[in-house]
């Protein structure tokens, strides 16, 4: 696996062997199959009266790995919850378990795409090495491997250079490539609503969608990062996406962000565009309007709180999922670009 790039060195050797709706590959783990065979076969020596199965278990003097003259012959599988622990207690891989498994995230949402298994098993590694924090960064050169380097950002040149700061915090990398993997996202979800309302009669790839900057028709107007005015000045007048319902009295502002796992709970931005809000209510003297986040990490965790979004917005479900591989493809051809073109 290595070898074919299917699996990273130094990355987590116990997710390889746990099930997909928890985060891991799910390999068979041979060692297990053996000795769960071995102990079948124990068993059925054992708990035989034939003059056959009593010579075989007397003779058995280690021959053969079933060790049959030995007292003691219980055998402890493996738990789904022993390999969890094992996985959890490691200093490095263990930081993506733990923000996996807090309470805001959707552990079965944000393991969608290691359960459709859609991506190349070469692409499906190197995500899993990006979330195990195992790819060659400075800081992983100089703290993990312990070269004598500096460990400071190939870009920036002023903040260390760890899997964290690549995928979403270099100041750099902020309007280029970060934003283009925001405005990929976001483009899946405004060409669905236009669809939905009936803009829209065939889809196409989102990373050839391009959205007009206002799409108009039976009171109902949909605008792509436009600022709009308002009776007073306010701060945040640009949201990604602003769906205006003149005829039902209802508008929906839908906030994107792609944040790194740190910073995952903490981007539910409503309050950002509440002044905004109150302000549009007022000057199309609307009867509602909703600030609904729409929060996927770089590493692809999905909060619960997407799902209320999605209903209002009344989206699709497989939508989901296909903005988490966008967020994932577009992080890890980021990590591949920046560090080769770094390297």
């Amino acid at each position: 696996m290595k070898e074919n790039h299917m699996h990273y060195p130094h990355a987590s050797m116990t997710r390889l062997y746990l099930p997909r709706r928890v985060g891991g590959k799910g390999l068979l783990n041979l060692a297990d199959l053996c000795r769960g065979q071995e102990a079948g076969l124990r068993d059925y020596f054992l708990k035989k009266d034939l003059p056959i199965h009593q010579a075989a278990v007397r003779a058995n003097k280690g021959y053969i790995p079933l060790f049959l003259s030995e007292e003691d012959h219980r055998f402890e599988k493996t738990t789904l919850q022993s390999r969890l622990d094992e996985w959890s207690v490691k200093s490095l891989h263990g930081r993506f378990h733990a923000v996996l498994h807090k309470d805001n995230i959707d552990v079965e949402a944000s393991t969608t795409w290691l359960r459709e298994g859609t991506l190349f098993p070469e692409m499906e590694g190197f995500i899993l090495a990006i979330q195990d924090q195992v790819v060659a960064t400075n800081n992983y050169w100089k703290y993990i491997l312990k070269e004598n380097i500096s460990d400071k950002c190939h870009f920036c040149g002023t903040i260390t250079e760890c899997i964290q700061h690549i995928v979403d915090g270099c100041p750099v990398l902020s309007y280029s490539k970060y934003l283009h993997r925001h405005n990929n996202v976001t483009k899946i979800i405004h060409q669905q609503l236009a669809k939905d309302n009936g803009f829209l009669r065939e889809e196409s790839p989102h990373f050839k969608y391009q959205p007009a900057w206002i799409l108009k028709k039976d009171g109902v107007k949909i605008y792509w990062d436009e600022p709009i005015a308002t009776d007073h000045t306010v701060t945040h007048n640009q949201p990604d996406i602003l769906v205006l319902d003149q005829k039902n009295k209802r508008a929906d502002i839908i906030d994107m962000a792609v944040p790194n796992n740190k910073n995952v709970s903490k981007t539910e931005k409503i309050w950002k565009y509440q002044d905004f809000a109150i302000d549009l209510k007022h000057v199309y003297q609307l009867e509602s309007v909703r600030v609904l986040p729409v929060v996927i990490s770089a590493n692809g965790l999905v909060l619960k709180v997407l799902h209320r979004s999605f209903e209002h917005l009344r989206l699709p479900k497989k939508l989901i999922s296909q903005c988490q591989k966008a967020t994932l493809l577009a992080t890890a051809c980021i990590v591949q670009k920046t560090l080769g073109m770094a390297g």
